[in-house]
């Protein structure tokens, strides 16, 4: 971190499941629990869920409201965010994998 803030490194995607994924053990939170406080942070504008292709393939990334404009001058504008995407059927089809 300390490497791309003084611009020695540059910034790249961050995939939305290799986020969850090493999120839930850290924070000690359920899938559906990291789900929920993202969505809190989206529908308060911190953070930013877009689309972004990588080798090829389609993926979901997440960038902060503070850190977007290092991600768009390394890696050129976002284009394809996507609103409302931690709904709330997304967060109780997470939920419901736990409880079935």
């Amino acid at each position: 971190m300390k490497q791309f803030l003084e611009g020695q490194r540059q910034v790249g995607h961050l995939r939305l499941e290799y986020f969850i994924t090493n999120a839930v053990p850290q924070l000690k939170m359920f899938k559906y629990e990291v789900y929920r406080n993202l969505s809190i942070l989206e529908k308060e504008g911190k953070v930013i869920f877009y689309n972004y292709n990588y080798n090829g393939r389609s993926n979901e990334g997440l960038v902060t409201d503070s850190y977007r404009s290092k991600i768009e001058s390394s890696l050129g504008p976002i284009d394809n965010v996507l609103e409302g995407y931690m709904s709330e059927s997304k967060i109780e089809n997470c939920y419901n994998q736990y409880i079935t």
